[in-house]
């Protein structure tokens, strides 16, 4: 109807109350929606523990743990399953790794400004990815530098467009693998080399055992060949050449014995000295092993993301009500400023 020059359009209060019944009933819908989905998404199960002063890191399972795309602290293979760990053990080797994710409208900045972020807390850029939507960086940074790079990178972005995830494994049972070996070879080190020693003693003894039978030998040797030349007599003669024939006889013996000990022992104690040089390598690895150890873990592995986000979505974020109703709120006012202004049907309840 037309009343002052005006289009009016009644509707019955019935009509509109039913209207925005059905409006909230399908922004509940919506809503509930999308909090069931965020509620069924897979989450990690960690095991919380405070980490000194700082910020409540995840003490994680043995297994491997997934914190970002890609990014995973994986157990070393011969590392001993914490649940073969006695509980009297309380020590910790925490290896932290660390995932964060940032929302920005400039995507190249942010990534550019998070690489000088990771160099000037005297990290390591691995790898680095950067485009007008989307970016990401995967670093080490080192473990006295963490949480200053924690706060610089924060700041790069509003809080509500970041968020962040540090997870911490205590490599326990990798650090007990590598005292056993190291435990394991020095004991081996130690067998052989009282092998060794115990060898060559009773190689010594041998040899003066042996030398010694010689000497006595060669000394009747000596008398009966002295007894030859001074004698003339067959009868003598026989019986001291025959005496001559047993001495040499028992000479050549003891020579060979002499000569398969020497054989022997050489044989042996270079079996010993390679087995020695095998377990000093073996411990030099060992050794090396648990230096890298010590420098993994004093080091923080991490990956940070980097979206770009629209201003219709950094409105729902900041918006204290939903963008929605905003809107609905907003075609209402300018609705009734033009129909007051006559350029289109005012609505009026009945």
């Amino acid at each position: 109807m037309i009343h002052g020059g005006r289009k009016v359009v009644k509707i019955s209060k019935r009509k509109v109350l039913l209207m925005a019944g059905v409006v909230v009933i399908a922004l509940i819908a919506w809503y509930g929606r999308i909090f069931f989905i965020q509620k069924s998404l897979p989450k990690i199960v960690n095991y919380n523990r405070s980490y000194g002063d700082g910020p409540n890191l995840s003490i994680a399972k043995p297994e491997s743990v997934s914190i970002s795309d890609g990014l995973r602290i994986m157990p070393p293979d011969n590392a001993i399953s914490n649940q073969q760990i006695s509980i009297n053990d309380t020590r910790e080797f925490l290896k932290t790794s660390y995932s964060a994710s940032i929302k920005t409208r400039d995507v190249q900045g942010v990534v550019t400004s998070a690489k000088n972020i990771i160099k000037g807390n005297d990290g390591r850029v691995d790898n680095i990815s950067s485009s007008e939507k989307r970016g990401y960086l995967t670093f080490v940074v080192p473990k006295s530098k963490f949480e200053t790079f924690r706060s610089e990178i924060e700041s790069l972005t509003h809080k509500k467009l970041f968020s962040e995830t540090s997870l911490s494994q205590n490599l326990l049972g990798q650090k007990q693998s590598i005292e056993q070996q190291t435990s394991n070879i020095k004991k081996n080190l130690e067998s052989l080399n009282e092998q060794k020693e115990a060898l060559r003693l009773q190689h010594n003894q041998a040899v003066a055992t042996i030398n010694k039978e010689l000497q006595s030998i060669r000394s009747q040797l000596s008398n009966i060949r002295k007894q030859i030349a001074e004698t003339t007599d067959a009868d003598v003669l026989n019986s001291l050449r025959s005496q001559e024939s047993n001495y040499v006889s028992r000479e050549n013996a003891q020579k060979q014995y002499l000569s398969r000990e020497n054989s022997q022992y050489t044989a042996q104690n270079a079996s010993l000295e390679s087995q020695i040089k095998i377990q000093n390598t073996n411990l030099e690895n060992v050794n090396t092993q648990d230096e890298n150890f010590t420098e993994n873990i004093e080091t923080v592995e991490g990956r940070v993301d980097v979206k770009w986000i629209s201003i219709w979505q950094m409105i729902k974020v900041f918006s204290p009500v939903s963008p929605e109703i905003l809107v609905i709120v907003i075609i209402v006012i300018i609705w009734n400023i033009l129909a007051r202004l006559g350029y289109v049907p005012k609505f009026v309840l009945e």
